[in-house]
Protein backbone atom coordinates (compact mmCIF):
# COMPACT_ATOMS: atom_id res chain seq x y z
CA UNK A 1 0.00 0.00 0.00
CA UNK A 2 1.40 3.45 -0.94
CA UNK A 3 2.60 5.97 1.60
CA UNK A 4 0.13 8.55 0.22
CA UNK A 5 -2.82 6.24 0.84
CA UNK A 6 -1.57 5.44 4.34
CA UNK A 7 -1.25 9.14 5.15
CA UNK A 8 -4.73 9.81 3.75
CA UNK A 9 -6.28 7.13 5.95
CA UNK A 10 -4.40 8.46 8.98
CA UNK A 11 -5.80 11.94 8.34
CA UNK A 12 -9.30 10.46 8.00
CA UNK A 13 -8.91 8.63 11.31
CA UNK A 14 -7.77 11.80 13.06
CA UNK A 15 -10.75 13.74 11.69
CA UNK A 16 -13.18 11.03 12.81
CA UNK A 17 -11.65 11.00 16.27
CA UNK A 18 -12.06 14.76 16.59
CA UNK A 19 -15.69 14.48 15.51
CA UNK A 20 -16.61 12.70 18.76
CA UNK A 21 -15.48 15.61 20.94
CA UNK A 22 -18.22 17.94 22.24
CA UNK A 23 -18.52 21.05 20.08
CA UNK A 24 -19.06 23.37 23.07
CA UNK A 25 -18.74 23.25 26.83
CA UNK A 26 -21.91 22.32 28.69
CA UNK A 27 -23.21 24.71 31.30
CA UNK A 28 -22.34 23.62 34.81
CA UNK A 29 -25.20 24.00 37.31
CA UNK A 30 -24.55 25.55 40.69
CA UNK A 31 -25.82 23.64 43.72
CA UNK A 32 -26.23 25.45 47.02
CA UNK A 33 -27.33 23.33 50.01
CA UNK A 34 -28.17 24.28 53.55
CA UNK A 35 -28.93 21.69 56.21
CA UNK A 36 -29.69 21.64 59.92
CA UNK A 37 -32.67 21.38 62.28
CA UNK A 38 -36.04 23.09 62.10
CA UNK A 39 -36.75 25.71 64.72
CA UNK A 40 -40.47 25.97 63.96
CA UNK A 41 -42.75 24.82 61.20
CA UNK A 42 -45.86 22.98 60.14
CA UNK A 43 -46.95 20.81 57.21
CA UNK A 44 -50.62 21.79 56.84
CA UNK A 45 -51.54 19.91 53.64
CA UNK A 46 -49.49 16.79 54.44
CA UNK A 47 -46.97 17.38 51.68
CA UNK A 48 -44.27 15.48 53.61
CA UNK A 49 -46.11 13.78 56.50
CA UNK A 50 -49.63 13.59 57.89
CA UNK A 51 -51.63 16.83 57.55
CA UNK A 52 -50.85 19.45 60.20
CA UNK A 53 -47.68 17.70 61.34
CA UNK A 54 -45.48 19.99 63.43
CA UNK A 55 -41.94 20.09 62.06
CA UNK A 56 -40.14 21.48 65.11
CA UNK A 57 -36.89 19.61 65.78
CA UNK A 58 -36.85 17.63 62.53
CA UNK A 59 -33.76 17.63 60.32
CA UNK A 60 -33.93 19.39 56.97
CA UNK A 61 -31.98 20.36 53.89
CA UNK A 62 -32.76 22.80 51.10
CA UNK A 63 -30.85 22.62 47.83
CA UNK A 64 -30.98 25.07 44.95
CA UNK A 65 -29.84 23.89 41.51
CA UNK A 66 -29.38 26.59 38.87
CA UNK A 67 -26.90 28.20 36.52
CA UNK A 68 -26.47 31.76 37.82
CA UNK A 69 -23.92 32.70 35.17
CA UNK A 70 -26.55 32.57 32.40
CA UNK A 71 -28.47 35.59 33.67
CA UNK A 72 -26.06 38.20 35.06
CA UNK A 73 -27.41 41.09 37.10
CA UNK A 74 -26.23 44.68 36.77
CA UNK A 75 -26.71 45.22 40.48
CA UNK A 76 -23.39 46.20 42.08
CA UNK A 77 -21.62 44.99 38.94
CA UNK A 78 -18.63 47.23 39.67
CA UNK A 79 -18.26 46.16 43.30
CA UNK A 80 -15.01 44.11 43.53
CA UNK A 81 -16.12 42.08 46.57
CA UNK A 82 -19.70 41.18 45.59
CA UNK A 83 -20.93 38.80 42.91
CA UNK A 84 -24.71 38.87 42.44
CA UNK A 85 -26.32 36.76 39.73
CA UNK A 86 -30.00 36.18 39.13
CA UNK A 87 -30.69 32.49 38.79
CA UNK A 88 -34.47 32.22 38.57
CA UNK A 89 -35.94 34.83 36.27
CA UNK A 90 -35.91 34.26 33.36
CA UNK A 91 -33.85 31.12 33.92
CA UNK A 92 -34.71 27.83 35.57
CA UNK A 93 -34.15 26.88 39.19
CA UNK A 94 -34.95 23.71 41.10
CA UNK A 95 -35.59 23.75 44.84
CA UNK A 96 -35.12 20.37 46.54
CA UNK A 97 -36.44 20.07 50.10
CA UNK A 98 -35.84 17.14 52.46
CA UNK A 99 -37.37 16.79 55.94
CA UNK A 100 -36.30 13.75 57.95
CA UNK A 101 -35.20 12.09 54.67
CA UNK A 102 -38.55 12.70 52.94
CA UNK A 103 -37.67 14.61 49.77
CA UNK A 104 -39.77 16.80 47.50
CA UNK A 105 -38.54 18.66 44.42
CA UNK A 106 -40.00 21.86 42.94
CA UNK A 107 -38.94 23.26 39.57
CA UNK A 108 -39.84 26.92 39.20
CA UNK A 109 -41.42 27.63 35.84
CA UNK A 110 -39.61 30.49 34.05
CA UNK A 111 -42.79 31.19 32.05
CA UNK A 112 -44.59 32.20 35.22
CA UNK A 113 -43.65 34.90 37.71
CA UNK A 114 -40.36 34.14 39.40
CA UNK A 115 -37.61 36.08 41.10
CA UNK A 116 -34.24 34.85 42.24
CA UNK A 117 -30.85 35.90 43.44
CA UNK A 118 -27.49 34.18 43.94
CA UNK A 119 -25.01 36.28 45.87
CA UNK A 120 -21.44 35.80 47.12
CA UNK A 121 -19.51 38.32 49.24
CA UNK A 122 -15.81 38.01 50.05
CA UNK A 123 -14.94 41.19 52.00
CA UNK A 124 -13.40 39.36 54.98
CA UNK A 125 -11.81 36.75 52.74
CA UNK A 126 -10.09 39.59 50.86
CA UNK A 127 -9.05 41.24 54.13
CA UNK A 128 -11.13 44.39 53.86
CA UNK A 129 -13.92 45.89 55.95
CA UNK A 130 -17.30 44.26 55.37
CA UNK A 131 -18.84 40.79 55.52
CA UNK A 132 -18.51 37.38 53.89
CA UNK A 133 -21.82 36.00 52.66
CA UNK A 134 -23.41 33.21 50.64
CA UNK A 135 -27.07 33.77 49.83
CA UNK A 136 -29.98 32.37 47.83
CA UNK A 137 -33.42 34.01 47.39
CA UNK A 138 -35.99 32.36 45.13
CA UNK A 139 -39.71 32.99 44.69
CA UNK A 140 -41.95 31.58 41.99
CA UNK A 141 -44.46 28.98 40.83
CA UNK A 142 -44.10 25.49 39.46
CA UNK A 143 -45.86 24.57 36.21
CA UNK A 144 -48.73 23.04 38.22
CA UNK A 145 -49.26 26.14 40.34
CA UNK A 146 -47.36 25.41 43.55
CA UNK A 147 -46.03 28.60 45.13
CA UNK A 148 -42.46 28.42 46.47
CA UNK A 149 -40.71 31.12 48.46
CA UNK A 150 -37.26 30.18 49.80
CA UNK A 151 -34.52 32.23 51.46
CA UNK A 152 -31.17 30.83 52.58
CA UNK A 153 -28.03 32.69 53.64
CA UNK A 154 -25.14 32.92 56.06
CA UNK A 155 -23.08 36.05 56.61
CA UNK A 156 -20.46 37.16 59.07
CA UNK A 157 -18.44 40.26 59.93
CA UNK A 158 -15.98 38.31 62.09
CA UNK A 159 -15.44 34.83 60.59
CA UNK A 160 -13.56 34.40 57.31
CA UNK A 161 -15.32 32.03 54.89
CA UNK A 162 -12.50 31.66 52.34
CA UNK A 163 -15.09 31.66 49.59
CA UNK A 164 -14.43 32.97 46.09
CA UNK A 165 -16.64 35.18 43.97
CA UNK A 166 -17.08 32.57 41.24
CA UNK A 167 -19.96 30.13 41.01
CA UNK A 168 -17.77 27.23 39.96
CA UNK A 169 -16.23 26.10 43.23
CA UNK A 170 -16.56 23.67 46.08
CA UNK A 171 -17.09 25.17 49.52
CA UNK A 172 -18.33 23.65 52.75
CA UNK A 173 -18.86 25.62 55.92
CA UNK A 174 -20.21 24.90 59.42
CA UNK A 175 -21.85 27.86 61.12
CA UNK A 176 -19.80 29.34 64.00
CA UNK A 177 -20.53 31.87 66.74
CA UNK A 178 -20.50 35.32 65.21
CA UNK A 179 -22.26 34.16 62.02
CA UNK A 180 -25.78 35.15 61.05
CA UNK A 181 -27.47 32.25 59.21
CA UNK A 182 -31.09 32.16 58.14
CA UNK A 183 -33.31 29.75 56.30
CA UNK A 184 -36.99 29.72 55.63
CA UNK A 185 -39.29 28.21 53.05
CA UNK A 186 -42.97 28.42 52.23
CA UNK A 187 -44.61 25.93 49.86
CA UNK A 188 -48.24 26.76 49.24
CA UNK A 189 -51.36 25.80 47.33
CA UNK A 190 -55.09 26.26 48.00
CA UNK A 191 -54.83 23.18 50.23
CA UNK A 192 -52.55 24.99 52.67
CA UNK A 193 -48.92 25.76 53.38
CA UNK A 194 -45.83 23.85 54.35
CA UNK A 195 -43.57 26.30 56.12
CA UNK A 196 -40.53 26.13 58.37
CA UNK A 197 -37.54 28.10 59.66
CA UNK A 198 -34.12 26.69 60.50
CA UNK A 199 -32.26 26.77 63.80
CA UNK A 200 -28.98 28.59 64.33
CA UNK A 201 -27.29 25.60 65.95
CA UNK A 202 -25.87 22.92 63.68
CA UNK A 203 -26.50 24.62 60.35
CA UNK A 204 -24.09 23.78 57.55
CA UNK A 205 -23.72 25.26 54.08
CA UNK A 206 -22.27 23.60 51.03
CA UNK A 207 -21.58 24.88 47.53
CA UNK A 208 -20.51 22.32 44.96
CA UNK A 209 -20.50 23.09 41.28
CA UNK A 210 -18.27 20.17 40.31
CA UNK A 211 -19.67 18.04 37.49
CA UNK A 212 -18.41 14.61 36.40
CA UNK A 213 -16.11 14.76 33.39
CA UNK A 214 -18.05 13.90 30.26
CA UNK A 215 -16.39 11.15 28.27
CA UNK A 216 -17.84 10.99 24.74
CA UNK A 217 -18.71 7.59 23.33
CA UNK A 218 -17.14 6.69 19.98
CA UNK A 219 -19.49 6.81 17.02
CA UNK A 220 -19.71 4.38 14.11
CA UNK A 221 -17.30 6.27 11.86
CA UNK A 222 -14.68 6.33 14.59
CA UNK A 223 -15.00 2.60 15.20
CA UNK A 224 -14.56 1.91 11.46
CA UNK A 225 -11.51 4.16 11.34
CA UNK A 226 -9.98 2.38 14.33
CA UNK A 227 -10.60 -0.97 12.60
CA UNK A 228 -8.94 0.21 9.40
CA UNK A 229 -5.95 1.44 11.38
CA UNK A 230 -5.67 -1.98 13.02
CA UNK A 231 -5.70 -3.72 9.64
CA UNK A 232 -2.98 -1.38 8.34
CA UNK A 233 -0.78 -2.07 11.34
CA UNK A 234 -1.28 -5.84 10.97
CA UNK A 235 -0.53 -5.70 7.25
CA UNK A 236 2.66 -3.72 7.77
CA UNK A 237 3.84 -6.18 10.43
CA UNK A 238 3.12 -9.13 8.11
CA UNK A 239 4.98 -7.40 5.25
CA UNK A 240 7.94 -6.77 7.55
CA UNK A 241 8.03 -10.43 8.65
CA UNK A 242 7.87 -11.68 5.04
CA UNK A 243 10.65 -9.28 4.02
CA UNK A 244 12.86 -10.51 6.83
CA UNK A 245 12.18 -14.12 5.86
CA UNK A 246 13.06 -13.39 2.23
CA UNK A 247 16.22 -11.67 3.28
CA UNK A 248 17.22 -14.66 5.38
CA UNK A 249 16.52 -17.04 2.48
CA UNK A 250 18.75 -14.99 0.12
CA UNK A 251 21.61 -15.46 2.54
Amino acid sequence: MSKHLTRGLSACIAACALSILPSAAWATPWTFTQSGTIRSGIDEPGRFFEPYTELNGKTFSISYVLDPELYPSRWQANEPHINARYGAYPGEVKVIVAIDNVTRSFALDPKRYSFGGSELYDFLTAGVRGADQAKQVHTGFTSDGIYVDAVTYVYSRSNVYNIGLNFNQTWEYIVRPGDFPSTGITIGTKDGYTQFFGNFAGLTFKVNAAEPAQVPEPNGATMIAIGVLGLLVARRRRFSVLSNQASMADR
